[in-house]
């Protein structure tokens, strides 16, 4: 299979599968019987963690190259400093000698805190000196009622951050936590 020559345009569609594969397994995790699956959560109680690795897995279904195009945990540039064992969620790069990776940083945003770990891993990334390097997928549970949307919170608290000529958006339907209907809003976006 080749790959494609825009990495991000195949993740923000590959992460939006992943998630909503998330979202149906922890679905029936959690769903005390069958009938109850379409009234249980699903993505808002899944860890970061399952997310990354639902994501890795099937970047890697989509031939992906561990170690040759894609990485999971990669180390940051050796400039970054070694003592400090930075390292990238996922990293992608286009297939061919000379291609640099794309650190890719997963985050949930919250609502609670949500601002305060995407500010954390920005700095992260911010020690990594070539900017087209320093990406971030970041996910959001969103109720219907809620007028502000992933893109927007990301433009008020992060416009000076975030270069929005590189974002990439997708959604699906799911359920909060508390059992509303709600939008899982993804975004895919290069760190300035």
């Amino acid at each position: 299979m080749e790959l494609p020559l825009n990495w991000p345009e195949e993740l923000i569609e590959i992460s939006r599968w992943a998630l909503q594969n998330e979202d149906s397994r922890h679905r029936y995790i959690y769903s005390k019987s069958a009938k109850d699956l379409s009234s249980t959560p699903g993505i808002s109680n899944c860890l970061e963690t399952s997310a990354v690795l639902s994501i890795f897995e099937a970047s890697l279904g989509k031939g992906y190259v561990l170690g040759g195009t894609i990485d999971r945990e990669k180390g940051f540039p050796d400039y970054c400093g070694k003592e400090t064992n930075k390292r990238a969620d996922l990293a992608f790069r286009n297939k061919g000698v000379g291609q640099n990776w794309a650190y890719v940083e997963v985050k949930k945003y919250a609502n609670r805190g949500g601002k305060g770990v995407i500010e954390k891993d920005i700095e992260k990334l911010k020690c990594i000196e070539t900017k087209c390097q320093r990406w971030m997928l970041i996910y959001r549970i969103k109720t219907h009622s809620e007028a502000r949307t992933l893109k927007s919170l990301l433009d008020k608290n992060f416009s000076n951050e975030v270069d929005f000529s590189t974002l990439h958006e997708a959604e699906f339907q799911t359920i909060t936590k508390k059992g509303f209907d709600s939008v899982c809003e993804i975004a895919l976006c290069r760190i300035k």
